[in-house]
């Protein structure tokens, strides 16, 4: 006690003691303090992980959507370019969905939801906004069917737009080629060259876009040159079912079934 008067020694050791101890007291005297803090512990982790799986989810959600977006801007694109492409024609054109694609071995064939009912017939043209697709072989009354230019049984008469000489295209049965098989030695033609209907077989109007010159392979007699269509065959969704006006005209079920069609338009029209 001297010392703690005179001194203040005492105080001193006495304040470093209560310091040192001062924890050790409070956990004595608080132990639900660290139940509690535990407790909490925990709930934040808990929290944090749950947070965390709400963001991943969120994130998740927001990636298909863009993907849904750009999808739809590729289709909206498309749908300009058929647009444009229909009134640059002076057939009468009208947009089909393809629902279903049929490609195995040699027969490449797709399904489209037009049919006899809306006036399809039976060896009609299908376009997308590239180029020539296919022919309808066989017309139900709601859906058609349609062979592709590539299917092995396609054959179609062809012209080079450049030159102007006439051949026959011929499908190969393999995914996107076409075939000109019987080419003279003597034609000029070239990689890169633009092939296009030519109008006769009264299937395909003339004028529409074929494909390409992609390989010349040279030989005794007759040169062959392998096409690549211009049309997307595995990538449209929507196509353009073509009436030629010869055929329209010539036909006289054909020619019913599109007044009567365009009659309809006209009643729907006035009501809206």
């Amino acid at each position: 006690m001297w010392m703690d008067k005179n001194y203040k020694v005492g105080v001193t050791i006495r304040d470093v003691s209560l310091a040192a101890v001062e924890p050790l007291i409070r956990i004595i005297n608080s132990p639900s303090q660290i139940i509690k803090y535990a407790k909490n512990k925990t709930q934040s982790k808990e929290d944090l992980q749950k947070r965390i799986q709400e963001l991943k989810l969120t994130i998740s959600k927001l990636r298909r959507k863009n993907q849904k977006l750009s999808l739809l801007d590729q289709e909206l694109a498309k749908f300009k370019k058929l647009l444009s492409a229909s009134k640059s024609l002076t057939d009468t054109v009208e947009a089909t969905r393809i629902f279903n694609v049929n490609i195995h071995r040699h027969k490449h064939r797709i399904l489209i939801d037009k049919g006899r009912g809306d006036c399809v017939y039976q060896d009609q043209a299908l376009i997308d906004a590239y180029g020539v697709m296919g022919q309808v072989i066989r017309v139900q009354e709601r859906i058609s069917t349609v062979r592709l230019l590539t299917d092995q049984n396609h054959i179609m008469p062809i012209q080079f737009k450049k030159s102007g000489i006439r051949t026959i295209a011929y499908g190969t049965g393999r995914k996107w080629e076409v075939r000109l098989p019987n080419l003279s030695t003597s034609i000029d033609i070239e990689e890169g060259q633009e092939v296009v209907t030519s109008g006769l077989g009264q299937i395909y109007p003339y004028g529409y876009s074929v494909g390409k010159v992609a390989k010349i392979l040279p030989g005794a007699k007759f040169k062959i040159a392998t096409i690549i269509p211009s049309a997307h065959l595995n990538r449209t969704r929507t196509a353009l079912l073509v009436w030629s006006g010869k055929i329209v005209k010539e036909n006289p079920r054909i020619k019913k079934c599109m007044a009567q069609k365009k009659k309809l338009r006209g009643k729907n029209a006035a009501k809206k």
